[in-house]
């Protein structure tokens, strides 16, 4: 179900409104009278003075002494709709100029100012009458150093029509001999003519007749004279066409859902037209789905302003002169319109129905000799709205854009829908809940059968072995009937649940498929031992897997596979296609998808000379590198650093990552070195006395910064990206030399391992004095697994921290220290290889392929086999033409030792992958765990306060990151933002939803002996029977050991 309601908020008292507009922080909460269902959200609002914006737009940017220059102010509402009737005063005091006016109904007021030959600016003011409204805005005289000026007037309408003239005045402050007129479009000259005046004057009236070729929709009238004391004198006019003469019309007969429709579409022999449509139900979010003639004008303009050429300057109508003295070199056109230049505004066979489609007809026809073109498709069998809209393209006479969608209403005469809970548990008593609705003129009987797909339910009360069950019910028209089926789920994983409704003997019938989750009763756990293998020589090694089962499982639930990866970045490279992707969005979101390009490249590169079969991914993550480059350019400030949109200021992190990224590109791609010198010198700018940077830009998405904050990690991160570049190192060392000062006398006090962790690979790049002894005191603040080899840094942005950390061991040459680290960065991978979050990603890679490059070959020769128990089971060979990964499945539950022995000569991971279910009655405790459950009042609703701490022995007193896990029982779902009242002297690191909302998944820092408490709430959104009790764990996520576990009921 879907609502919208508005409301009108007061502000309890008057509102400091000092700006034209102030940001107000809206907390919104619904509830729910019948369930006590709560739902709440906080969003930032913009409050805006005045209800109107105003602003001037101008034929050009500068004004001609002695020329009548045309303008006009544009009022807009806030919601950018025209302002009608806006009324108030017009002042241009060095004009002496004043004007009561009022805005038309395009919300224009247009004037026409008649300028003084000696004044070099004005300023036009707008004053509202009754609001106070203010607006300003400067124009300044033109620098040309001509005396003689040409302006362009159109007199007359224009419209498309062959017979159609234009009637154009040319006017000059000055006695004119001759004039040359050019008409261009399409990037050539389509008209032009010479008309020598009889006698001198200052005025004269062409007509240009209308031929096909203008419409563009958009034309160029330029005239050029000469005259004896300014030369070359020119001026250039825009005009606009309505496409009226390529007509797109559409019909659409027969609207029967799931079958076929056909689309008749009449318009110009030869046209291309491209078709789309969208389901009404879009229009609950967004009102801006279909194409509209403004977003091809918005387009166009954008096009044309976007890197702009002054419109002073004679290449910007896209022609050059030629004479017999000099040629002056066209540049790229930069049109400005006829009319005010200014952005716009943002504003029935059983088929089972598994895709629920929100868009359909994505097509694209050309027109044939006839007018017309027949299209055949199949309307999706949904109930909905159809809108239906299109354009088409002739190649004379241009564009054309549906005015409105056609609205199509597929309504079948009855139909099914689902009401499923997104998972039931094993074993579980679930009830699976449809309604059926009917637009009969009449009640009918509806028989709707539930099918047991590939035996994976068991339908209660009936005989196991049963394939299907059915149910009659009664419908009466536009009324839904519920109707609900009870099982039980066999197998976990996903389960395919597949209904048809049919009535009439089966004349009509309506069929959906859907799949949703079964989830354990039990909790599973998952881990992953890693081994590497890696030598230059011919050798021989066993490595053994002992794998740690608790003896308080669930019996027969172990799922062991073992995994041989050829190098460091398999999955990486088996994933390139989401990994390399072509930057595009925001300054900031565009280098969320160029870094990972270099990445790639710098790996790719250093395997080609080993294995060509990477050539066409190297290639396409080039082609993705330049595009990216271009990209980002638009993002470059005048000053040269670089914002996250066009309008905010430069960031201090943002422009640190592009001049590093940039030249770390500059290896694969062409790259200004003026560029990157631009942005480290406006670092420079923003670097204070003692050294250290602070932001001053605004960053959208947090995620790309990782832990960065202001100070040390900042001023480390800036002093990396100059550093890892020996270029940049030389060229700034000034930066670096404040920037390292101002470490090193922070050095004593820094107590945060991911602040370290920074600024010691800062020290190591630099071979500064500290650099040892940083590193000495990182190893210090780190945790080591002695059961699994492994070691990391427990602090804010731990895979970061543990990164630089890995990259400081490279430099320091010490790579055997450095293997511990690199064991636990390579458990902490996704399966495409990379790591959660963006900067996790970047230092991630980057230190995991800098230390295999510099330690481990890329020729690999050599056989693993597996032995289980002892005994041989599978041999697998490596070879360098083999980059994919080799996979064993299907081991034995009762397995505990695993070894590999390796014979030869290369790089490889070895990896075991188990995992098994455990008895929750049976799980050892180490965290004091307890329960509360809350009366609510509600049926609906369930409140639990969770309170956890951890159980200290001898010296280990704290944990590492704990993390509490509430399962809910069947039927109960958690909402956003699900925990209140949580406990503030350790606080909540993260909430995530798991199983949609099935379960809440509460992060912290690492827990002590002191409680950690927090409230957590959920509503029942689906009835089951014989509900299993459900649990709460709380576990140390680097020692899954030490854990606890709490059962519950309802």
């Amino acid at each position: 179900m879907f609502g919208v309601i508005q409301q009108w908020i007061p502000f309890n008292n008057a509102l400091d409104m000092s700006d034209n507009q102030k940001n107000v922080q809206l907390k919104v909460t619904f509830i729910e009278l019948l369930t006590n269902y709560t739902v709440s959200k906080e969003t930032e609002i913009t409050v805006y003075r005045y209800p109107y914006r105003v602003e001037l737009l101008k034929n050009k940017s500068h004004f001609q002494p002695g020329l009548l220059f045309k303008c006009a102010l544009q009022v807009r509402y806030l919601d950018g709709s025209p302002a009608v009737g806006i009324s108030g005063e017009v002042d241009v005091k060095q004009l002496k100029y004043e004007k009561n006016v009022v805005s038309d109904d395009k919300g224009l007021i247009e004037l026409e100012l008649p300028i003084d030959r000696f004044i070099e600016l004005m300023d036009i003011e707008f004053t509202g009458a009754n609001d106070g409204f203010f607006f300003f805005e400067r124009v300044k005289k033109t620098e040309a150093t001509a005396n003689t000026f040409l302006n362009l007037k159109i007199k007359s309408d224009y419209s498309f029509r062959s017979t159609k003239r234009i009637d154009l005045e040319v006017t000059s402050n000055n006695q004119i001999q001759f004039l040359a007129y050019y008409v261009v479009a399409r990037e050539e000259i389509i008209q032009w003519d010479f008309v020598k005046m009889t006698k001198n004057t200052k005025q004269h009236i062409h007509y240009i007749h209308v031929s096909e070729k203008m419409l563009v929709p958009r034309a160029k009238i330029v005239v050029i004279t000469v005259s004896q004391d300014s030369g070359f004198v020119w001026d250039s006019i825009n005009m606009d066409f309505s496409p009226i003469n390529n007509q797109l019309d559409m019909i659409v007969n027969e609207n029967k859902p799931g079958h076929e429709v056909e689309v008749v579409l009449r318009g110009r022999p030869g046209s291309y037209v491209g078709l789309a449509s969208y389901s009404q139900r879009f229009q609950e979010f967004a009102e801006n789905h279909a194409i509209f003639v403004e977003d091809a004008k918005k387009l166009l303009n954008s096009l044309y302003i976007n890197g702009a050429i002054d419109d002073t300057s004679f290449h910007s109508t896209g022609l050059f002169v030629r004479t017999e003295s000099y040629t002056v070199l066209a540049l790229r056109s930069n049109f400005h319109t006829s009319e005010y230049c200014a952005n716009e505004p943002d504003n029935n066979n059983n088929v089972y129905r598994s895709s629920f489609v929100e868009s359909w007809l994505w097509k694209s026809v050309t027109i044939g000799k006839s007018g017309t073109h027949t299209l055949i498709d199949i309307l999706p069998n949904t109930s909905t709205i159809w809108n239906l809209t299109g354009f088409s393209i002739d190649p004379t006479f241009g564009l054309s854009i549906m005015k409105d969608p056609i609205q199509i209403t597929t309504v079948p005469l009855f139909y099914i829908v689902d009401n499923l809970s997104y998972f039931i548990k094993r074993e579980e008593e679930a009830e699976l809940k449809f309604n059926v609705f009917s637009n009969h003129e009449k009640e009918i009987m509806v028989d709707v059968t539930l099918y047991n797909v590939a035996n994976q339910i068991v339908f209660v009360e009936r005989p196991d072995v049963d394939e299907s069950y059915t149910k009659s019910v009664s419908v009466l028209p536009n009324v839904g009937v519920p109707v609900s089926f009870l099982v039980k789920a066999r197998k976990l994983g996903e389960m395919i649940v597949r209904v048809k409704a049919s009535t009439m003997l089966g004349l009509q019938t309506d069929a959906i498929e859907k799949v949703i989750r079964v989830l354990p009763e039990s909790l599973v756990q998952q881990k992953v031992e890693t081994r590497m293998f890696c030598s230059n020589e011919t050798t021989r090694k066993l490595y053994t897997f002992n794998l740690n089962i608790s003896d308080k499982r669930v019996e027969h639930s172990e799922k062991i596979a073992f995994r041989l990866n050829p190098n460091i970045l398999t999955n990486v490279i088996q994933n390139l296609d989401k990994l390399i992707k072509l930057p595009t969005g925001c300054g900031e979101q565009n280098m969320i998808k160029f870094v990972p390009n270099i990445i790639a490249l710098d790996y790719l590169t250093a395997m080609i000379s080993t294995n060509t079969s990477f050539e066409k991914s190297i290639k396409q993550a080039t082609d993705f590198l330049r595009e990216g480059y271009q990209n980002q350019m638009g993002y470059r400030k005048k000053d040269g650093s670089f914002s996250v949109f066009h309008s905010e200021d430069g960031s201090v992190f943002l422009t640190a990552f592009v001049a590093k990224s940039m030249q770390a590109a500059s290896k694969y791609i062409d790259i200004d070195e003026s560029m990157i010198d631009k942005a480290c010198a406006w670092l420079a700018s923003k670097q204070d006395r003692t050294g250290r940077f602070d932001e001053v830009g605004y960053i959208f998405d947090k995620e790309i910064q990782g832990g960065l904050r202001n100070g040390i990690a900042l001023t480390s991160y800036v002093l990396v990206a100059l550093l890892e570049h020996p270029e940049l190192k030389t060229k700034y060392e000034q930066i670096v030399r404040k920037g390292l000062n101002y470490l090193d006398s922070k050095f004593s006090s820094i107590d945060n391992a991911y602040d370290l962790s920074l600024a010691t690979y800062a020290f190591m790049l630099s071979d500064h004095s500290h650099r040892n002894q940083a590193l000495d005191k990182l190893i210090a603040m780190s945790t080591f697994v002695r059961k699994t080899d492994e070691r990391y840094w427990n602090t804010t942005n731990t895979i970061e921290a543990t990164a630089y950390a890995l990259l400081s061991f490279v430099k320091a040459n010490k790579y055997q220290e450095a293997i511990p680290v690199m064991h636990w960065l390579l458990n902490q991978r996704s399966e495409t290889g990379s790591f959660g979050g963006t900067q996790n990603t970047f230092v991630g890679l980057q230190a995991l392929t800098t230390f295999a490059k510099n330690i481990c070959p890329f020729q690999n020769e050599y056989s693993a086999d597996l032995l289980l128990n002892k005994k041989f089971h599978e041999k697998f060979r490596m070879n360098t033409d083999d980059i994919s990964i080799q996979n064993f499945n299907g081991i034995e539950p009762d397995i505990r030792i695993l070894e590999v022995d390796v014979q030869g000569h290369g790089f490889g991971l070895l990896e075991v992958i188990y995992e098994y279910t455990m008895n929750l009655q049976n799980f050892s405790h180490r965290f004091d765990l307890s329960l509360q459950k809350q009366n609510t009042g509600s049926d609906y609703a369930m409140q639990l306060i969770v309170c956890a701490s951890f159980i200290p022995i001898g010296t280990d007193t704290r944990s590492n990151m704990a993390l509490v896990e509430v399962n809910f029982p069947s039927g109960y779902v958690a909402e956003q933002n699900p925990i209140s009242q949580a406990t503030k002297g350790n606080p909540i690191q993260n909430i995530e939803l798991r199983f949609g909302g099935a379960a809440v998944v509460v992060y912290y820092m690492n827990m002590g002996p002191d409680k950690n408490c927090f409230t957590v709430t959920a509503y029942k959104r689906f009835k089951v029977a014989l509900i299993h009790s459900a649990f709460v764990t709380v576990y140390d996520y680097y020692d899954p050991d030490l854990n606890a576990v709490k059962v519950y009921d309802i």
